[in-house]
């Protein structure tokens, strides 16, 4: 079904709010919003209608839905598709992937009640269709997305809450997926596919809420061993997961979002080693990893449920992480996804507020590097990186010319 409501962002005036510690060269405009009738748990974002525009889609309850909302590549949303998930499945967590569709994103959303992780593929960006139903555990959560065996096809992994398990779906190229299971501990959260040994099969790490651990498994190319479980402080507990080149080594380390801290464990030849513990504006829950102050190092993203904020922290350069700012959302901020939703070369946030119906959307007020400029690369006949009368002489002088 396709909704056919225009209604655009409303503004919140929601002041910044600077964390503890030095000044932050971070900065975002005060956060807009997009109604989600009713409890918005998850979040994601793509360029779903092939327009050139970063858009937004979420998962509702009351009854359960994806909502997509369409960019007009100047930080405003209207309505697009609503997919229907069916009565009472559970709409949880919401990723994008190509699944077995064109080039164009398809979306992978967790069926909390119904034990399942289904596709949705785009129709070449004129909505989407139904693509398959997986069984897994008991309450999937935490989607993960990558190619775990090289080949090619986008597989899938989630962490299933109810029986202390996380399920790898691997994708057969064509939409379809089979799963196995792995044992992890206790309340599992987030599962996060990450490259431990730079080698093209991705390993697989869980976070485990109750255990207060971290389940590392090693992909030997047939499978998935538990190599190590990592210990989280004993005196907090992890929840959202993200791998990402925090030290610019060029090996993707591990950050945790536990609590009032993120916690995050270099890659050291393979191993996950060296825990940090940096502290952030609140108790958070879902974690990303982007570049938010144009710098080019990866910096940290989480959203602070009880508080009712997202704190976004600097990476010094380094692997390590200083002051950043905090900003107001809605209530109860559950999950975070990122997008240039302004065209300006940077990575703006998007934040389902599970308590007060609404998905904010932050832009950033850094401008990014926006790559090479194809057209002036083109006219830069003599490669000198400017194009002047020199390239002009150059085309005149072979004006004419079969370039064959």
């Amino acid at each position: 079904m396709t909704g056919s409501s225009t209604r655009r962002l409303v503004s919140t005036l929601t002041p910044l709010m600077i964390v503890a510690g030095a000044a932050t060269a971070q900065s975002f405009d005060p956060p807009t919003t997009i109604p989600a009738v009713q409890r918005p748990s998850a979040v994601a974002t793509g360029l779903f209608n092939a327009d050139g525009f970063v858009d937004v889609a979420f998962t509702v309850d009351g009854p359960d839905r994806i909502l997509v909302f369409h960019g007009d590549g100047a930080g405003a949303f209207t309505a697009g598709p609503v997919i229907m998930l069916g009565a009472g499945v559970g709409a949880g967590d919401l990723v994008t992937g190509e699944f077995g569709g064109g080039p164009e994103p398809d979306l992978a959303v967790a069926l909390q009640n119904s034990n399942a992780i289904r596709t949705y593929i785009n129709n070449a960006g004129a909505g989407f269709t139904l693509g398959t139903t997986t069984a897994v555990g008991t309450n999937p959560r935490g989607l993960t997305v990558g190619d775990h065996n090289c080949d090619g096809a986008m597989d899938i992994a989630c962490a299933n809450r109810d029986d202390n398990t996380a399920s790898v779906l691997t994708s057969d190229g064509l939409g379809g997926f089979a799963a196995m299971t792995l044992n992890v501990g206790l309340d599992p959260r987030q599962a996060a596919f990450i490259a431990l040994d730079n080698d093209c099969d991705l390993d697989l790490a869980v976070s485990n809420h109750d255990d207060r651990s971290i389940s590392v498994f090693t992909n030997n190319g047939a499978g998935f061993a538990l190599s190590a479980t990592l210990a989280v402080n004993p005196a907090l507990r992890p929840d959202g997961i993200v791998a990402a080149d925090f030290n610019n080594d060029g090996a993707q380390d591990l950050a945790a979002a536990t609590e009032t801290f993120a916690t995050v464990w270099t890659n050291v030849s393979g191993s996950l080693t060296n825990r940090v513990e940096w502290p952030l504006g609140g108790d958070s829950a879902d974690i990303i990893a982007g570049d938010f102050d144009c710098n080019g190092s990866t910096d940290l993203a989480t959203a602070n449920q009880n508080s009712g904020t997202v704190s976004v922290i600097n990476n010094t350069g380094a692997g390590g992480f200083g002051a950043g700012v905090t900003f107001a959302t809605g209530a109860s901020p559950t999950a975070l996804a990122m997008g240039d939703f302004d065209a300006n070369a940077s990575n703006d946030l998007a934040v389902a507020n599970r308590d007060s119906n609404t998905v904010s959307i932050a832009l950033n007020t850094c401008t990014g590097d926006p790559g090479p400029n194809p057209d002036c690369q083109n006219a830069d006949v003599n490669g000198d990186g400017t194009v002047d009368l020199d390239d002009l002489q150059v085309m005149l002088f072979n004006f004419g010319e079969s370039c064959n």
